[in-house]
């Protein structure tokens, strides 16, 4: 991590396939080599990529935290209520 100057709860902006991107939260992992990155799946669908998919991560320096965050359903968690 110091190589990329990356810290430890530091922000990250990951992009990935067809221009979708995501910020994350920089986490330390001692069995993980520095060419691969862990994200779990819901990053995963967020960026559209898979395993072995090359993504692109940008360190965001400080970034501020929100007041308001709106959460919406997904189209399909909503099917037949009314």
């Amino acid at each position: 991590m110091e190589k990329f100057q990356l810290i430890c709860g530091g922000t990250v902006l990951i992009k990935g396939k067809k221009g979708r991107d995501t910020v994350c939260i920089v986490l330390a992992d001692e069995n993980c080599d520095d060419s691969n990155v862990l994200m779990n799946k819901v990053v995963q669908m967020n960026l559209c990529v898979q395993l072995a998919d090359v993504v692109t991560v940008t360190s965001c320096g400080d970034f501020p935290y929100e007041k308001r965050v709106h959460i919406l359903p997904i189209n399909h968690t909503i099917e037949g209520v009314t």
